[in-house]
């Protein structure tokens, strides 16, 4: 759901922990992780992790379009 959602790849979403979701606290002026943020902010941001496969390709063989 949360790939539909963001548009983010599921090899990108694989090892995301609440950590990486992340609020913007605009008294700080930073980002920070929700599980010390809270909820009551207005822009959120998930930290994700390139997903590039080791032969440097982003795309499998099936699914690729013939």
């Amino acid at each position: 759901m949360l790939s539909l959602l963001t548009g983010a790849r599921t090899e990108e979403l694989r090892d995301i922990r609440w950590e990486h979701v992340v609020a913007y606290d605009s008294a700080r002026k930073s980002w920070r992780p929700v599980t010390e943020a809270g909820w009551d902010h207005g822009q959120f941001a998930i930290y994700v992790w390139r997903s590039v496969r080791q032969s440097g390709d982003t795309k499998t063989v099936k699914s690729r379009t013939r």
